[in-house]
């Protein structure tokens, strides 16, 4: 896949940012509107399937903060993929994580939405 222009690579880096912010504050609303309605959320060798699933999955996580790189993206008309890495601190203490995230987003009406998030915890800190 050929790398993105400056504003698809913006809007899917905006997209990754407002994901950490949403799923940190347990914002359901903001997180729905982040994902296609068949999203899949995956953690090891869990997946959860669908936007309704993925959203409640998300807000009832532990809350803390996440702190991610910018993505690494292809992109190839309304399809792309990307690979970031991420730190989480867990609020009132706890083990660091690191780990990254593999992505794959679809454009729907102009908007950058996850269609399939995969998170892979490389270390417990």
């Amino acid at each position: 896949m050929p790398p993105p222009t400056p504003e698809q690579h913006t809007a899917i880096s905006q997209l990754c940012a407002a994901y950490c912010w949403h799923v940190d504050a347990g914002a359901g609303d903001e997180l729905t509107a982040l994902f296609t309605a068949d999203a899949v959320f995956c953690l090891g060798e869990k997946d959860i399937e669908g936007r309704e699933r993925v959203v409640r999955f998300l807000t009832n996580s532990t809350r803390g903060t996440h702190l991610s790189a910018a993505p690494v993206i292809d992109v190839t008309g309304d399809v792309a993929t990307g690979h970031s890495r991420f730190l989480f601190a867990p609020t009132g203490g706890g083990s660091l994580l690191s780990g990254g995230y593999a992505d794959d987003y679809l454009c729907e009406n102009g908007q950058w939405r996850f269609r399939r998030r995969h998170a892979i915890i490389a270390s417990h800190g």
